[in-house]
Parts: structure tokens; C-alpha cells; sequence
């Protein structure tokens, strides 16, 4: 309970709670919320290259294709990739930890005192990697 409330006081955090949330739920509502969900994939070439407007608040592309519908759609491919970055790198990370600490067994507990801050070390290696 204390960090949950330590975590709610935190301004940034939930800003970023927040941004999340929005993100999975356009991600979510993606079919419904794009003004033309049928033209994130489909050109136009009558409609290419269009400023804003009522009927394209982003305007359109080389293709005649809504970009704000692109944008929504994007938002889910964009979820999955970080989504599969992060458990990747997470279980590497696991991975190769569990074996340098394994490699020390049976040898000593200050060896393997000096050990574990390298172990740490690589999984935060590797969860960086994922924010790359």
C-alpha cells in the first residue's frame, strides 16, 4: 500500500499512467474511433495529398490515405512491438543472469555477494535495450 501511495503522488508517474491508458484504449477502440477506418490501408489517388480538414482533420497522404486513421490503426503495432521488446529482453536478461549465478555455485558466498550487482547489472542492460 505505502509505494501504491508514494506511486499516486507522483506527478510524472501518473502522467505516464495516464499516456499508457490512452494509448491501449485508442489501441483498443481503434475500428471505431478512426473517421475512416477503411482508409488506413486503402488508396485514393483522388484524395492524395490533401491539407487538413472536416473530412481529414490530419489530411491524407501521397496515397490518398487518412493519416489520422493511420495514426490509430499505428498505435496497436506500435503496443505490440514494445510489448514483445520488453518480455524479450526481461527474459534474456533473466536468462543470462541465472547462469552467471549458477556458475558460481557451491564456490562461496562472498563470491557470490560480488556477483549478484553484475547480475543486476546485465538484466538492466537489457531492459534498456527494450526502450531503444
Amino acid at each position: 500500500m505505502l509505494v501504491l501511495r508514494k506511486f499516486a503522488r507522483d506527478t510524472s508517474a501518473m502522467v505516464g499512467v495516464v499516456v499508457v491508458a490512452l494509448t491501449v484504449l485508442v489501441a483498443i477502440l481503434a475500428p471505431w474511433l478512426a473517421p475512416y477506418p477503411e482508409d488506413a490501408y486503402e488508396s485514393h489517388p483522388i484524395q492524395r495529398l490533401q491539407g487538413p480538414s472536416r473530412a481529414f482533420p490530419f489530411g491524407t497522404d501521397h496515397l490518398g490515405r487518412d493519416i489520422l486513421a493511420r495514426i490509430i490503426f499505428g498505435s496497436r503495432i506500435a503496443l505490440v512491438v514494445g510489448l514483445a521488446a520488453v518480455v524479450i529482453s526481461g527474459v534474456l536478461g533473466m536468462i543470462i543472469a541465472l547462469l552467471i549465478i549458477r556458475s558460481f555455485r557451491g564456490r562461496g558466498i562472498v563470491r557470490a555477494s560480488v556477483l549478484v550487482p553484475w547480475a543486476l547489472t546485465t538484466v538492466v542492460s537489457a531492459k534498456m535495450w527494450a526502450w531503444i
